[in-house]
């Protein structure tokens, strides 16, 4: 978990979602995309770490919470070819299939770039992928 400076001492932020009522399968799909994102590298796109816990129909995701600014395409112009390059032509099985800028979150002082939206990971091919993207930034 990222931890910031303030004054004479640190916070950490953390996001908790709590999913109720999904199917098994929903819960199941969740979980499979939270584990396998985990342990996938997007180059130069960073996803928030995230652990979960398994309650009988209750899935609880404790997710790192990033700090930032939403990506604004008209502004952050030099992002577009990174979420190109990393996300749209990644050879991962999993990958983003929502674009919307509202997905990507700016980090306060380190300028990374991270995916926060785990119900927009997918297995996909790059084909949809390209799709979903130019919906967005072309």
């Amino acid at each position: 978990m990222t931890k910031y400076q303030h004054d004479s001492h640190t916070i950490q932020f953390e996001l908790i979602k709590t999913i109720e009522g999904a199917s098994n399968d929903t819960l199941e799909k969740i979980i499979n995309i939270i584990n396998s994102v985990n342990t996938i590298s997007y180059d130069r796109i960073k996803i928030p770490n995230m652990k979960y816990e398994r309650k009988e129909d209750q899935l609880v995701i404790n997710c790192e919470y990033i700090k930032g600014t939403i990506l604004d395409p008209k502004i952050h112009t030099h992002f577009r070819s990174i979420i190109f390059e990393d996300f749209v032509l990644s050879e991962n099985k999993y990958s983003v299939t929502d674009y919307h800028p509202r997905n990507f979150i700016i980090q306060d002082k380190t300028f990374n770039l991270y995916y926060v939206d785990i119900y927009g990971i997918q297995k996909s091919d790059i084909d949809t992928r390209k799709k979903s993207f130019n919906r967005y930034f072309l």
